[in-house]
């Protein structure tokens, strides 16, 4: 198999990486990898994993990883398993994937360094206690955490992303579509890109309020 680059995001947990990665996917024709997981379901609505009853082992299991949940009246189960698929990253041209470090090493033993690209989402240990005030699930949210700071201590990546109050996600997302280009020798955004970048800055209100034509770049 012909290999293009993998592309990794990895990050502790309320980093925000999530939140970059479905922004990258919805202005590019990349294919975001979903992992699969024997954990219930948060809310009935939840997306993001292939939510699965059980956990069968075989040669197409990647960056297997088993978690012991805070036990519960509402979650009985002793433990939880997230694997991904190989066939899922090896049937795209560039597959972009979010794991724990663990799962982003077994990856990188696989396909090899100069296949994969590593970035990883910081966040202060603040600023993740401050994004689950407003959680459901605060007792898991808060082991997490803790666990965090073990297996971020030493970790090692191509590239760092900065996300906090002071960090802004939209130049977050312009910094790893500038690395994801940077790798992959090209574009890879849809004309929509800087479009959708602008309105969520407020630019289209500013270009109604001062009459202006838009014309100009905005520089981020």
């Amino acid at each position: 198999m012909k290999m293009k680059k993998i592309f990794i995001i990895i990050g502790k947990t309320m980093s925000g990486k999530t939140t970059i990665m479905e922004k990258i996917e919805d202005v590019s024709t990349f294919k975001k990898i979903i992992s699969h997981t024997t954990r219930p379901k948060r809310f009935p609505e939840e997306d993001g994993y292939y939510f699965e009853d059980n956990f069968i082992n075989g040669d197409n299991i990647l960056a297997l990883r088993t978690y012991y949940p805070f036990i519960s009246e509402k979650n009985k189960k002793s433990t939880w398993q997230y694997w991904l698929d190989k066939n899922d990253i090896e049937n795209v041209k560039y597959p972009f994937l979010i794991t724990d470090v663990v799962g982003c090493c077994e990856i990188v033993k696989k396909y090899g360094e100069k296949n994969v690209t590593v970035i990883n989402v910081v966040v202060s240990k603040e600023e993740q206690i401050r994004r689950i005030e407003d959680r459901s699930f605060k007792e898991e949210t808060l082991r997490r955490i803790e666990a965090d700071e073990i297996a971020y201590k030493n970790v090692k990546s191509d590239y760092t992303i900065n996300t906090g109050e002071k960090y802004s996600l939209d130049k977050n997302i312009i910094r790893v579509k500038n690395i994801i280009e940077k790798e992959i020798g090209s574009s890879f955004a849809t004309s929509s890109f800087s479009k959708q970048i602008f309105i969520s800055n407020g630019y289209e209100n500013w270009k109604k309020n001062s009459g202006k034509n838009g014309s100009n770049s905005r520089k981020h």
